[in-house]
């Protein structure tokens, strides 16, 4: 394998029963919890935007579950709500991890965040693997929205002197800057959500010079609309763009349901960015991967009867019902 190109590893995934050590509010909406403890040994996150699994139980059956030996996350059994998030920082001689949260009042992590004391403890899994992207770059374009900038910050720390970066970051009002460090030659962009516009930001930046990595994470339909902007407005070498969608301060918000379906024990739901009690789609129950709004699915599969809120993004695609009978 060749390390001076951008690759990936795939790593050991194991599920590590955390305590909570510290909790600090970064902002007002931004909190970072510190974790710890013996089963946080052996942990691996090598790129700066790895993601791992936060797994929050919801009632005592998902609780018994995830404690069980056998618990598996892609298992018929009781499922926690689960959330993916960025190691904001990994200290192997402290033994300490930090997670960043937005507050946004919504959602299984949010909440867990608000309420949260040090003593308690969180499940973790991961991460699956990790995106190498090697020190052979001159400058960086990282742009996002709060829930990147553990990713964003984490990236800033780790870059060495000499190299140039231009960090473009939305956030929900001025209170929600944060200081930001690094070795590097660094310019933040602070947008406004509400006030400014991302996309016309961007549109009259000046890239920085030199062999260029671009780095975008937003909502899924921005994060579209910046990654066009970039290839057909700047003529940034695709090769070295790397786009994904967040969940977004956007997410938080609730959509309005665009169908109700009645679903018979026995289907399976694809849930958007693993989540339980979000957004769901119906699809056969014998299909094991798809895409759902850009995420990777979790499925689940249903014990009992229920009514769930169907959105997705053409809804007269979705399938009727199935009518399984339980047994």
């Amino acid at each position: 394998m060749n390390t001076q190109t951008i690759h990936r590893v795939t790593h050991e995934i194991k599920r590590r029963r955390l305590e909570v050590l510290r909790v600090m509010d970064i902002t007002p909406r931004m909190r970072r919890i510190t974790l710890g403890g013996p089963e946080l040994a052996g942990f691996v996150s090598l790129g700066s935007d790895d993601h791992i699994k936060l797994l929050f139980p919801q009632n005592a059956a998902e609780q018994a579950a995830l404690e069980s030996p056998a618990f598996s996350i892609k298992g018929d059994g009781p499922q926690p709500a689960m959330r993916d998030y960025t190691p904001r920082r990994y200290d192997p001689s402290s033994g300490e991890l930090d997670i960043d949260f937005v507050l946004h009042g919504d959602g299984p992590a949010s909440t867990w965040a608000e309420q949260v004391q040090v003593g308690q403890h969180l499940y973790i899994g991961g991460p699956r693997g990790s995106m190498i992207v090697p020190d052979i770059f001159d400058s960086y374009w990282l742009i996002g929205d709060e829930t990147a900038l553990p990713a964003i910050g984490r990236r800033l720390e780790e870059l060495p002197a000499g190299r140039k970066v231009l960090a473009v970051i939305e956030i929900a009002n001025a209170a929600e800057q944060q200081t930001l460090h690094s070795a590097a030659d660094v310019e933040v962009v602070w947008v406004i959500r509400g006030q400014d516009d991302l996309i016309e930001t961007l549109r009259h930046l000046t890239p920085p010079s030199g062999l260029l990595y671009c780095f975008v994470a937003t909502e899924t339909k921005l994060s579209r609309q910046v990654r066009r902007v970039l290839l057909d407005t700047h003529k940034v070498n695709e090769e070295y763009l790397k786009a994904w969608a967040t969940g977004g301060p956007r997410a938080a918000k609730k959509s309005k349901p665009s169908k109700t379906l009645k679903i018979n024990c026995g289907s399976w739901l694809a849930c958007d960015s693993g989540g339980s009690g979000t957004s769901f789609c119906l699809i056969h129950r014998y299909r094991r991967q798809a895409s759902f709004h850009n995420y990777r699915t979790r499925f689940r599969k249903l014990s009992r009867p229920t009514t769930i809120n169907a959105i997705t993004t053409n809804p007269a695609k979705i399938p009727p019902a199935f009518t399984n009978t339980c047994g």
